[in-house]
């Protein structure tokens, strides 16, 4: 039954044109082996996809887009901040970023003391909180941590203090995907390419 829709679903769609070329594909392996990271490039249509065991992802930079430069040579001369950017723009907003459990309570601890400083709640209210967001778990999902702030205070007194926008207060950082898509693929990739293309233009001159 499964077979039979898909394929139903299929047929629905009118293919006008199926192109196949050669692209260039490196196999990377590192870490004795347990790690490593497949990329392809097509300089026809400017896509480069990259499959890994620390991220998978793709992107396309047509021609017109990055000038006169070849594929390879546009990948090298852009910032892995920009080529991160790209190579993320497709996904959620979990493969860019993770909640920080620590960022936050950092950041809600400075409230309490700007609030305090202020006389916006009294001394036993502040330590109070201050105590009580030592005592939370530390977890890596923000939704979780909301449930954890109805224990702040008593009757959920301190998520009213924060008001309807507090998931303003939450703080990001850097998914694990992201770090390694930046700090190690990309260099990877880039050391690949640039090691080749020096080894062309060495053959140029036997």
């Amino acid at each position: 039954m499964v077979r039979e829709k898909a394929m139903s679903i299929a047929s629905d769609h009118e293919i006008n044109e199926v192109t196949k070329r050669e692209c260039d594909f490196y196999r990377i392996r590192m870490n004795g082996g347990w790690d490593w990271i497949l990329a392809t490039f097509d300089e026809k249509s400017g896509m480069v996809a990259i499959h890994s065991s620390f991220v998978t992802c793709a992107y396309s930079w047509p021609t017109p887009g990055r000038g006169e430069e070849s594929l390879k040579e546009f990948f090298l001369s852009a910032s892995a901040d920009y080529l991160c950017d790209k190579f993320s723009y497709d996904h959620e907003r979990t493969f860019r970023e993770q909640f920080s459990f620590h960022k936050t309570v950092k950041r809600l601890k400075k409230l309490i003391l700007e609030d305090r400083k202020t006389n916006n709640i009294d001394k036993e209210t502040a330590r109070e909180w201050y105590d009580d967001l030592d005592n939370l778990d530390d977890v890596q999902d923000a939704t979780y941590f909301q449930l954890q702030l109805d224990d702040v205070g008593n009757d959920k007194e301190f998520l009213n203090h924060l008001g309807s926008d507090w998931y303003e207060y939450l703080q990001y950082a850097p998914s694990h995907k992201y770090n390694a898509l930046e700090n190690v693929v990309i260099p990877i990739i880039k050391k690949t390419l640039k090691d080749e293309l020096e080894q062309v233009e060495r053959n140029l001159f036997k």
